[in-house]
Parts: structure tokens; C-alpha cells; sequence
């Protein structure tokens, strides 16, 4: 029997059961099996993960779990260049094709809207999506796990939103995908690709007020469908409008992997917003930051020459009255002015029975470190934690 200790990080979390998220904990294996077939007995497809780390070294699906590994599992870095470690697929799938499992026609309707190649076809099986994905080269897009979980899929999207519209959002931001939109190139029934049509070659298929009223047309190239820009094109126009939008950006925080160490990252859109989700990030390395209670409330403050500087300074601050208090810190409230950075942390002293610590956090290092405004706004805070 082996006994190994795993860990999932970001968004594979939602894939366990509450009591093993977000931290790392102790599995007994009784059977000789790949850590492929070891990720997905928790329900994580493998679709779903794009690095796993043994004892600190990059090793692919087919990696044999030995006693005392200790392993750590990433999901899908599309944003990020994970080159020099070993990749679980091939290289991703930069220009988009999908095919959506049958749960989710509307989804499939609306990606086709804003001109994403997209096969639907509601009478498909499960093999049937398998087997095209594989023979296509299609991200499979769906709600079913247990699709995920084919070995022949190597490129897969477990879609968690229950509405259609945020679906497309939530597609749309995963894959990085806003700036590939380009709506009302593709037919929405077959999905076809338009193309511009002559009016009098088509002048006999159309009814007697749009002949009279319309001269622009395009012909799905597939199936025959005629588009013009009739009274319904407001409304379509105004659904692009919402769907092919990045959202207003929202603070969030993320990890990364570094070897044996761990990567943080804030998001947000300010600087402030930026530290305070780097902090959170911080302590999710530790614990779920929600089992945190902010009821009691620290202030601190740090100066240095740059950006850079002072988010380490920022993170080790914290890490100086984690360990000198034996608190944690699960909200954050940052000020800075010019170089001067002013902060509230909310927390409490730790409970190893309710907070369940991890790691030990020993410090921010200048690896990776970053803070910058990228192109859109966003503003980003990252560095790398010692565990």
C-alpha cells in the first residue's frame, strides 16, 4: 500500500469534496495505478489539468504513484507559458474549434452567434463527441465529467455555469477568447461559414418585403440559410454587445507553480486591488481564506523605491505577523500612495482543527515578481512564496 499526499490548486478545487479543498491531504493507494487514473477517482477530469508536480518534478499522466509522493495538481495554464515543464497535451488549441455536448444547444447557438466554430448535433453520444473531438481536433465543451474523463479527449472544458449567457462568459474568459470574436460570420443553425451574396441571385428565395426593402445579404455556405439585416439585427447586435464584452474587471487571485514552491497572483483593477488579492492568495497557499473569521484587525505599513519591491515587502510584512501573532489573515484593505503602502488585515489566531494549515508560508521571493497594468486595464501582483 502507498500512501501519497496530493494537493489541487485554483479551480480543480471545485471538483473535490468540501473537507478536501484547498489543502493537502494524506490518500492510501492499495493498487499499482497512473496518476491519471489516481486525479480522476476524486472527479477531477484530466481534462481539466494541465501540470502535475511529484515531489517537485513535472511527470505526465502515465507516471506510476509510488509511496510517499507528494503531488500537486494545476489546471489549465491557457495564459501562461508552462514550456519548460512536461506539458499533458499537446500544445493548446490557439485557434478554437469546439463541439458541444448535447446539455448545452444554447451555449452552442450563441458561440456560433459571435463566430466560433462549433459542432452541435443533439443526437450525439458520448463515444460519438469522443471520437469527433479526437478526429477534429475540437475542444469538447460540457457539463458531464465522466465525457471529461475519456482517455481520448485531450482537450476538454468543464463548463460549471448553469445559464447559457454566463456559460458564454465563462467560455469566453477561461479560453481567453474575447479577442477571436467575430460575430455574424457563422450561421447559427449548421454553422456554416456567411459569405456576401448577390441579391439577384437569390432575389427569387426571398419573400416580397425583404426583396423590396433589403439589397445586403450573406448565405451560409453550408446549409443555404439567407441572413440579412432585418428588424431582428437590433436585437442580435445588442446580445453581441453583452456576450463578446470582457465584464468589468473583477478582483480575483490565482496560483502558479515554481518547483517545490508555490506562485501567487492578484488581479484586480487597481494597484490595491491587485496586493489584496495577492494577500489572499498568500494565505489560500495555507487555508480556504472563508474559514477565516475577521475578527480581529491588524494595520500595517511599508515603503520601498518600486512596485516590485514593495509587494514583497507587502506579502512578507503579513508573513512577519502570521508567524510572530500565529494568526491568519483572510481579508485585506490596501492604500498606497506613491511608494507608501498603508493596510488593514482582518483574521484571527490560527485553529488547527477548523483552519487545518497546509504549509507554512516562510517568505515572498523576488522569482516571478511582478506588478503591472496590463493591456485592458487589469493590474496584476505576483511573486513566489517559500513553503
Amino acid at each position: 500500500m502507498a500512501d501519497v499526499t496530493l494537493r489541487f490548486y485554483a479551480e480543480l478545487n471545485d471538483f473535490l469534496a468540501p473537507a478536501l479543498r484547498r489543502r493537502a491531504f494524506a490518500h492510501a493507494c492499495n493498487r499499482r495505478t497512473s496518476v491519471k487514473d489516481m486525479i480522476e477517482s476524486f472527479g477531477v477530469p484530466h481534462t481539466e489539468v494541465d501540470l502535475i508536480l511529484v515531489n517537485g518534478k513535472s511527470v505526465d499522466f502515465s507516471y506510476i504513484v509510488g509511496a510517499g509522493d507528494r503531488i500537486s495538481v494545476y489546471p489549465v495554464f491557457e495564459g501562461m507559458d508552462i514550456g519548460p515543464v512536461t506539458r499533458l497535451r499537446p500544445e493548446p488549441l490557439r485557434t478554437p474549434r469546439f463541439i458541444v455536448d448535447v446539455n448545452l444547444g444554447r451555449l452552442a447557438r450563441y458561440l456560433r452567434l459571435l463566430g466560433f466554430d462549433c459542432s452541435y448535433d443533439n443526437h450525439l453520444d458520448d463515444a460519438e463527441v469522443a471520437r469527433i473531438s479526437a478526429g477534429e481536433s475540437r475542444t469538447v465543451l460540457t457539463r458531464d465529467r465522466a465525457l471529461l474523463q475519456q482517455k481520448v479527449i485531450t482537450h476538454g472544458c468543464f463548463v460549471r455555469a448553469d445559464q447559457p449567457r454566463e456559460q458564454v462568459r465563462e467560455v469566453l474568459a477561461r479560453l481567453d477568447l474575447y479577442r477571436l470574436v467575430r460575430p455574424f460570420t457563422r450561421c447559427t443553425r449548421c454553422n456554416g461559414l456567411l459569405q456576401r451574396v448577390d441579391k439577384q441571385v437569390i432575389e427569387t428565395e426571398l419573400q416580397p418585403k425583404t426583396r423590396r426593402y433589403y439589397s445586403e445579404f450573406q448565405r451560409c455556405s453550408r446549409c443555404g440559410q439567407i441572413y440579412w439585416k432585418g428588424s431582428h439585427i437590433t436585437r442580435a447586435e445588442r446580445l453581441v454587445a453583452v456576450l463578446g464584452r470582457p465584464p468589468e474587471v473583477a478582483a480575483r487571485w490565482e496560483h502558479f507553480p515554481h518547483g517545490a514552491d508555490i506562485g501567487v497572483r492578484g488581479f484586480g483593477a487597481t494597484r490595491e486591488q491587485a496586493f489584496e488579492q495577492a494577500a489572499v492568495a498568500m494565505t489560500a497557499v495555507i487555508t480556504d481564506p472563508e474559514r477565516i473569521a475577521g475578527s480581529g484587525r491588524v494595520e500595517i505599513g511599508c515603503q520601498a523605491p518600486d512596485d516590485d519591491l514593495l509587494l514583497a515587502d507587502w506579502l512578507n510584512a503579513l508573513v512577519y505577523e502570521m508567524a510572530t501573532r500565529k494568526w491568519l489573515f483572510g481579508r485585506f484593505e490596501v492604500c498606497i500612495h506613491g511608494q507608501l503602502l498603508t493596510a488593514q488585515a482582518w483574521g484571527e489566531p490560527v485553529d488547527g482543527a477548523r483552519h487545518c494549515p497546509a504549509v507554512e508560508v516562510k517568505g515572498a521571493t523576488y522569482t516571478a515578481l511582478r506588478v503591472a497594468q496590463e493591456t485592458g486595464g487589469t493590474w496584476v501582483a505576483q511573486c513566489v512564496v517559500d513553503v
